[in-house]
């Protein structure tokens, strides 16, 4: 089951950090329609935590590896979605510089990635 939902959430990180950057640079004439930032912030925070998680359960070794670039990647990804998250709410008083918005269709590209890398792993 992890495997399944680790592929679901790999594609749609891919849909929406890869359109966006195709986009940008001229490859593709079309983007998606806008997507609210609290769908965006909260899709990084569970796309972050499921990082983490595959990270953690692919990697038990202790040299460097894919593993540990996903729970990098899964961090980075937490922090980009919690903060303004937890902002919206009240619950904090600060937010994440305006200029990190442009590295969000890197990380959701690359989050998207290591997502169906990971699905795919344990399988090769």
């Amino acid at each position: 089951m992890r495997k399944f939902v680790s592929f679901i959430l790999g594609v749609i990180f891919l849909i929406i950090g890869l359109i966006p950057l195709l986009n940008k640079f001229n490859i593709i004439a079309f983007s998606l329609p806008p997507i609210g930032n609290l769908i965006l912030w909260i899709l990084a925070v569970i796309g972050g935590i499921w990082l983490i998680i595959d990270g953690i359960s692919e990697d038990r070794s202790f040299s460097f590896g894919i593993g540990h670039i996903t729970i990098i990647v899964g961090l980075i990804l937490l922090t980009i979605g919690l903060i303004p998250l937890l902002n919206s709410f009240g619950i904090i008083g600060f937010t994440l510089p305006s200029f990190l918005d442009m590295f969000n269709d890197f990380l959701f590209t690359i989050g998207g990635l290591l997502l169906i890398i990971g699905t795919f792993k344990g399988w090769m």
